[in-house]
């Protein structure tokens, strides 16, 4: 019996030390998709926010995905759920990737929401003004040149 639980135990420690590295290298891993995914889809960006929606230049694309994927985003394993689409800034990047960029509430915090073929992930970035940024980057006037309005149901 005493043998039972010593076996036991021993299994129970080395499944959390697997657990233990197993969560961080599949997030890891799983925000590396992520980066790569924003990065190939700066072709053909279309952003709204506030109501107005803009065909985004690929420059103001790629500073917007250099806000996006910065080494100080964290992966929020339990995120709130998303708000509606009115709220935030709403950008879709080629046919797939959708990502949702809102205010924390908690400082210069914004929450960035991504789905991409069923994949939804939430990221947490502190610092960096990203919805500033990012709104300065898909706003008409933009970043890096100035991004086109489209009428809201156009795709």
């Amino acid at each position: 019996m005493k043998m039972k639980l010593i076996v036991a135990a021993l299994l129970l420690v080395l499944a959390g030390i697997i657990t233990a590295i197993f969560i961080p290298m599949n997030q890891r891993l799983s925000g590396l998709t992520v980066n790569r995914q924003l990065e190939e889809n700066t072709d053909s960006v279309t952003a709204t926010n506030g109501g107005v929606t803009t065909a985004v230049t690929p420059g103001n694309a790629q500073y917007m995905v250099f806000i996006l994927t910065v080494t100080a985003r964290v992966s929020v394993m339990f995120p709130p759920k998303e708000p509606d689409a009115d709220a935030g800034i709403v950008i879709q990047m080629g046919d797939s990737v959708r990502v949702h960029l809102v205010p924390d509430g908690e400082g210069d915090s914004a929450l960035f929401y991504y789905s991409c073929g069923g994949t939804r992930k939430c990221f947490r970035i502190t610092g960096y003004r990203a919805m500033e940024n990012v709104g300065q980057a898909v706003s008409p006037d933009g970043v890096d040149g100035p991004n086109s309005l489209q009428d809201a149901a156009q795709p």
